[in-house]
């Protein structure tokens, strides 16, 4: 049986009224405890996912400065928070770039596909013969 989020009771309250409660034993949530450091960490995660990157063609890795410049701005420039942001960057940037791999390589097939199809072109960038209105007037 696979995780839905509606089914943990930190996000739902419909085990108020149930008799037989959550199922737990698949939950992801199971042994987790947030506490303050941890909610503080991805906090700063987030504000700098927005602020701390360069985006140009592709996405970049948070830069060091800009991380080493938020957490002194907040008066929280310590080791401990640095690498717990640090880690968090890594498992979530290489995330996303699988999820863009995996985007880019849907598109190549469907592209691709579509390429050997009959029909009329979508792709009209191939000389087309024209006839051109002349301002000239007919002889007769």
């Amino acid at each position: 049986m696979s995780f839905r989020k509606e089914w943990c009771c930190r996000y739902a309250e419909i085990w108020d009224e149930e008799e037989s409660g959550p199922p737990c034993s698949i939950c992801p949530m199971q042994d987790f405890e947030p506490n303050a450091f941890n909610d503080f960490c991805l906090e700063r995660w987030r504000f700098l996912d927005v602020t701390g990157r360069d985006r140009g063609f592709g996405e970049c890795p948070l830069r060091e400065e800009a991380i080493d410049l938020h957490l002194t701005r907040y008066e929280a420039n310590f080791p401990e928070i640095y690498e717990a942001i640090f880690q968090i960057e890594m498992e979530l940037f290489s995330h996303k770039q699988k999820e863009e791999k995996k985007r880019q390589d849907r598109e190549k097939r469907k592209n691709e596909s579509s390429k050997g199809q009959t029909g009329p072109r979508k792709n009209y960038s191939g000389n087309v013969p024209r006839r051109t209105a002349s301002l000239k007037s007919k002889r007769r």
